[in-house]
């Protein structure tokens, strides 16, 4: 009689460990997807909940501390390396606010949050009064191509990297400029490549440039960070126009993200198709890159085409786990 309760007993006991462990997947099972950290560490499991008030969607820790190796001018501002000298970079700066930013919802440590905010101001500062455009100043070749951007130059990644971190400043500070800045930065999406702008057209479907070069080169990662940019610039502040902008692009990477697959590895750009003299062009840091980007999207709009991908172009990564 005894053995058979013991029996009863350990059935229980075996019955409520499944539970729990039934009930713990549950609530981390949100968003998961293998990708790899490259240089930052080993295949993982990512799970997140995207929300454009708080940590951005590619922070981590030691990201963060690989930029405060970086050299800062004397009012903290960030500066990059490029051909043997120091420069002001947009997407660069704006990053590393994004950083800080995620540091300070991550820890509640302020001086992350004045930091970023020190960032946040210098593109304020630097911004074009006329098309709100955040300009680089130095000459740069876009990879992937013989392609050159001359001073000055602005770029749909830059522009949307810069109002993540706006909005983001804004949420917490509610300081008019930051909302300010951020509408003015809309300008570049509408306004045309050859008019000094973003915005063009591939297969009649609207793109955002990272690179605005004459003969365009449709680089993914430059219209998936406009989306990104678009929807934190209207989850903060209701802006329709950045609602108008983020929803053309969900419309045209839906439509074209087939062609930027190259059996199992996305491209970085479609240039060749303007170019015959350019090849397509990969690189496996750009493949992770846009397997974060397409996870941020899908939650914010998931189709069942950026499910498909992102499973794709992480099996690259699966054979190692």
């Amino acid at each position: 009689m005894l053995e058979k309760r013991n029996v009863i007993y350990l059935n229980i006991i075996f019955i409520l460990i499944v539970l729990l462990i039934i009930c713990i997947y549950l609530i981390f099972s949100k968003t998961k997807n293998i990708v790899d950290k490259g240089e930052y560490g080993n295949l993982r499991e990512i799970e997140f909940e995207y929300n454009s008030k708080e940590e951005y969607f590619s922070y981590y820790e030691t990201i963060l501390q690989n930029y405060e190796k970086s050299k800062f001018d004397s009012n903290g501002i960030l500066m990059t390396e490029y051909d043997e000298e120091y420069v002001y970079d947009i997407k660069s700066i704006s990053y590393y606010g994004l950083m800080l930013f995620s540091k300070y919802i991550s820890e509640n440590e302020i001086n992350y949050y004045e930091m970023a905010k020190k960032q946040a101001n210098y593109l304020v500062s630097i911004q074009n009064n006329d098309n709100g455009g955040f300009y680089n100043n130095y000459n740069f070749t876009v990879e992937g191509t013989t392609y050159e951007m001359d001073v000055p130059w602005i770029s749909s990644t830059s522009q949307s990297m810069a109002i993540s971190l706006l909005s983001r400043i804004y949420s917490i500070s509610n300081e008019q400029k930051y909302k300010d800045a951020c509408e003015l930065a809309n300008i570049c999406f509408k306004n045309e490549v050859q008019n000094g702008g973003l915005h063009t057209k591939i297969f009649e479907h609207d793109f955002f440039e990272e690179y605005p070069t004459d003969l365009s080169n449709y680089s993914l990662s430059g219209l998936m960070y406009t989306i990104i940019g678009m929807y934190d610039e209207y989850q903060v502040f209701g802006n329709i126009e950045a609602k108008e902008i983020y929803e053309l692009g969900i419309t045209t990477l839906e439509y074209i993200i087939p062609l930027y697959d190259s059996n199992g590895v996305s491209l970085q750009n479609l240039a060749f198709i303007n170019n015959e003299e350019l090849k397509k062009s990969y690189k496996e840091k750009y493949n992770r890159e846009h397997i974060y980007q397409l996870i941020t999207i899908n939650q914010i709009s998931s189709k069942e085409i950026f499910n498909y991908y992102i499973d794709k172009w992480s099996k690259l990564y699966n054979k190692n786990v």
